[in-house]
């Protein structure tokens, strides 16, 4: 029952990410060009400028590129997840959804936080992000965001739980799955 409850809840997400893969490229775009745009544009949501603006009408369009399964390694059968890799024009991106994931804690002051590493060794992984969304009771987490265009170098996508403001390796994996660009 509960397989079937979480294919069913993969499905639901599945349909979702599809729908949100039009808010996603205006993330991945804005992302693509350097590492500060994304919470930039974050910040700046909802603010309004004198400046003059320009609109392309230039199409592009968006493609999804793989999907990478994501599975606990620790054989926890519910905790699962799935990334969709996206791409616009040259520009590539993830839609993340997980289920069953351990709510965010804060211990003795200091919260710790969700991220997400393409990794191939502990000497060569690239952290791509914090979950901006605490992970709560019911344990949901969802991330969306861009990828370096040397995503393709890696083998792994990690979902981990960190404790440090700026790891230079992955923490504790939370899900891990195979990632196949080329």
């Amino acid at each position: 029952a509960s397989r079937r409850g979480g294919a069913i809840v993969l499905g639901v997400a599945g349909v979702i990410l599809a729908a949100i893969v039009v808010v996603v490229v205006v993330v991945v775009v804005s992302s693509s060009g350097s590492s500060g745009s994304r919470n930039t544009a974050a910040r700046t949501r909802g603010h309004t400028t004198s400046a003059a603006t320009t609109t392309s009408t230039t199409s592009t369009t968006t493609k999804l590129i793989t999907q990478v399964n994501l599975v606990s390694p620790a054989g926890i059968k519910d905790r699962v997840g799935i990334a969709q890799v996206i791409s616009e024009g040259s520009a590539l991106g993830i839609v993340l959804v997980a289920q069953h994931v351990p709510a965010n804690v804060t211990t003795k002051g200091k919260a710790n936080a969700y991220a997400v590493w393409l990794y191939n060794s502990d000497s060569d992984c690239k952290l791509i992000g914090f979950v901006d969304k605490r992970v709560g009771s019911d344990g949901r987490l969802e991330t969306e965001g861009g990828l370096p265009t040397n995503a393709s170098d890696y083998k792994e996508m990690l979902v981990t739980l960190e404790t440090q403001q700026k790891p230079t390796k992955p923490g504790q994996i939370i899900l891990e799955g195979s990632l196949k660009l080329s």
